[in-house]
């Protein structure tokens, strides 16, 4: 699939599958419209998508204000072109889940906002110059993925039945399909549970696991070791010096002596693989396990490095 000369507009592009889907997109050779809410994940991404030969303009705004949302796409307009793809990723959910009569109107309206409001207001901004242009596509898309349960590979996407068809045997030609038994068991456990009890119940023991994991890792790594502070998923990024190789690092000195694991972060990159990252969870592992496995990760880096 090439899509050289095409420019696609990409919300929530900031990061997670928003940023993972512009490096993508500009790998096939689209110009990218990056459009998100903080200026600083954006560039880091326009970086990315610089250094691999791409072209990408960044755009910060808020998708439930007319104004800059216009003005986004006025913006992507003139610096890359007509939009012939907008992927409309960004989403919202409430700060605290409550019963309706005890949520916050204010951060429930905000949600709203950002989940219909949003998509509607970016789309009526870029179709009327598709409907004129006669082409252009419209992609809605999330994933259960973390919110569910952390295994649960399975995502969602609205767009016409034509993208649809070709969507799906995109996905059947990449990996057969998702299992039948999980999207069965996603639609019976949103059918007759409440996901927002579960995400209420789940997120402190996440946000817990996560702060200690990002204190116990400031406290023992060396300070050439970099990771990231994650706002949603399960996972902590880590970026090590260039020198050294993640996955021989973990083979030959992380596994025999502590045996600790992380997933070695090369193949996370769509286009030029590098060696020097990595990633690892904090959902599954009792706190003293986590304090001793990072502490330990952290005592043979500060060897590597001697």
């Amino acid at each position: 699939m090439s899509l050289d000369g095409q420019v696609a507009l990409v919300t929530g592009a900031g990061r997670g599958i928003g940023r993972e889907l512009a490096l993508a997109l500009a790998g096939e050779g689209a110009a990218i419209g990056l459009l998100g809410r903080s200026r600083g994940p954006l560039d880091a991404v326009l970086r990315e998508v610089a250094a691999a030969g791409g072209r990408a303009v960044a755009v910060p705004a808020d998708v439930t204000r007319r104004d800059q949302v216009r003005a986004a796409v006025d913006t992507v307009s003139r610096d890359l072109g007509p939009v012939d793809l907008l992927v409309s990723n960004a989403g919202l959910r409430e700060r605290a889940p409550a019963l309706p009569w005890q949520a916050d109107p204010d951060d429930w309206w905000r949600v709203v906002e950002t989940n219909l409001r949003g998509p509607f207001l970016l789309a009526h901004a870029v179709l009327p110059a598709m409907v004129a242009r006669g082409s252009g596509r419209v992609l809605h898309l999330g994933s259960f993925s973390k919110i569910l349960a952390p295994a649960m590979r399975l995502g969602w996407a609205v767009a016409n039945p034509d993208m649809l068809e070709r969507l799906t045997l995109l996905k059947l030609a990449a990996d057969t399909q998702n299992s039948t038994l999980n999207m069965a068991a996603t639609s019976e456990y949103l059918s007759s549970f409440d996901i927002d009890a579960h995400l209420e119940r789940a997120l402190p023991v996440y946000r817990h696991k996560r702060d200690l994991m990002l204190a116990t890792m400031a406290d023992t790594f060396p300070d050439d070791v970099h990771f990231t502070n994650p706002d949603g998923g399960l996972f902590v990024w880590l970026t090590f010096p260039e020198d050294l190789d993640a996955t021989a690092f973990m083979a030959d000195t992380l596994l025999p002596e502590a045996k600790v694991a992380f997933v070695p972060g090369a193949t996370f990159f769509p286009i030029d693989q590098q060696p020097n990252y990595a990633r690892l969870s904090f959902s599954g592992v009792p706190d003293d396990r986590l304090v001793h496995g990072i502490s330990a990760l952290g005592r043979l880096l500060h060897g590597e490095r001697r």
